[in-house]
């Protein structure tokens, strides 16, 4: 337990900075203690503040699109494979599908990621192209698993939220 400042006309509390604070102070349980703008006191029963929720609901929204962002990034990012670098980009991805749809590799060539033509069979295709959609079901199983994080995140969680990778993961 602890006080507070408290407005009644609004119900909100405010943490207290002074040793003699000027203005009406109430005794709250601990977690109200702790970050008192996330709460209000409503007929008598503390509540969360809608002002807080729908600011917190507002970094959620922030982090949601950063993490939409760091997917799409990745996603067009290129890959590593068979020892060279691709393109992953939406027309590259296009390219490899009408390719693969047609059932034959243009002059058996195709262009790394730095502009070089190097050989490439159908299967060698195939090969690239599985491993990309194996890359970006890695990618989006990570999206799910920051979204389920975000969820459940403070102000403060999400106002340090990074994308990414775990750490030594990637």
């Amino acid at each position: 337990m602890g006080k507070v400042l408290i407005d009644r006309s609004s119900g909100y509390f405010f943490a207290i900075y002074a040793e003699n604070p000027v203005g009406e102070t109430m005794d709250v349980p601990d977690f109200v203690l702790e970050n008192p703008s996330e709460w209000m006191l409503v007929k008598g029963k503390i509540v969360p503040c809608p002002d807080y929720i729908d600011f917190v609901d507002g970094l959620k929204n922030a982090a949601m699109q950063r993490v939409e962002n760091w997917e799409l990034t990745k996603r067009a990012a290129g890959i590593e494979h068979a020892g060279q670098r691709w393109l992953t980009t939406p027309l590259a991805l296009q390219d490899i599908r009408d390719v693969l749809l047609a059932g034959a590799v243009p002059n058996e060539q195709w262009v790394t990621v730095d502009r070089q033509i190097v050989p490439m069979t159908l299967a060698g295709l195939q090969s690239l192209w599985q491993a990309i959609t194996a890359r970006g079901a890695q990618i989006y199983q990570r999206r799910l698993e920051m979204e389920q994080q975000i969820a459940d995140m403070s102000r403060e969680q999400l106002e340090a939220f990074v994308p990414g990778w775990p750490e030594g993961s990637m």
